[in-house]
């Protein structure tokens, strides 16, 4: 588990959380393309404890997501 400055910044922290995701996604797809298999699926608690952050913060991170998508398809954009 990582540990993170109280105070740090929420923009900040959601920057450093994309990038362990991306970082997590890439790692899973390298791994999957050299053992010739499909990318395997990642609870949300297998995302949180990579990226060492509580259930609550992918959950919240995922209805961000997703509201962000339905706008863009509402704008459309997709």
């Amino acid at each position: 588990m990582i540990c993170t400055d109280l105070r740090e910044e929420r923009a900040r922290k959601d920057g450093r959380i994309d990038a362990m995701l991306r970082e997590m996604v890439v790692l899973e797809g390298l791994e999957s393309l050299s053992e010739s298999r499909p990318p395997r699926s990642f609870s949300m608690r297998e995302i949180g404890d990579f990226i060492g952050v509580s259930l609550w913060t992918v959950e919240r991170i995922e209805r961000e997501a997703l509201q962000k998508i339905k706008k863009q398809c509402y704008d459309g954009k997709l």
